[in-house]
């Protein structure tokens, strides 16, 4: 089993970038879960300075539920389902729009409905590990029911 560790802040987003450069040049969808406060949105940030787009400019989306960033290489597409209660009401979203073959889409609370997403989709894990420091796994699913852990080729 691989587990990215990461001390701080800055290293989370060093580790996102890298992921996003190594795995979604061509974009994809990426569900990012863990408790209030392990660094979801940190990733995020990550993830857009890998793509081009200043980390700046991502905050949680958490009463709009949708952020559009398009001034990167690719479009990243940010949502946040926290104040979400079914899926549903993620359907009522027209969330599936959002999910070009040319975008990366990052959904924070998203695993709380995987099973309702089309693969191929990346799983985010994000899990305490001291005061600073968080445990981060990656697994990606090409098919349904079928889910394998990403290898630290990137988080070096």
């Amino acid at each position: 089993m691989t587990v990215l560790r990461s001390e701080n802040e800055k290293h989370t987003r060093c580790l996102a970038a890298e992921f996003v450069r190594s795995h979604l040049t061509n974009g994809g969808l990426v569900l990012l879960g863990g408790e209030l406060g392990t660094g979801k949105t940190v990733f995020v940030k990550g993830m857009a300075e890998g793509l081009g787009i200043d980390p700046n400019e991502i905050v949680s989306p958490t009463f709009t539920i949708i952020h559009e960033h398009r001034s990167g290489t690719i479009p990243l597409f940010h949502m946040d389902l926290y104040r979400i209660d079914s899926w549903e009401e993620v359907a009522a979203l027209d969330v599936f729009e959002y999910l070009e073959d040319r975008a990366v889409t990052a959904v924070e609370w998203g695993d709380r409905f995987a099973e309702n997403f089309p693969p191929p989709v990346y799983r985010v894990e994000m899990s305490w590990a001291g005061e600073n420091t968080r445990h981060i796994r990656i697994f990606f699913s090409r098919e349904k029911g079928c889910q394998k852990e990403v290898k630290n080729d990137f988080g070096h």
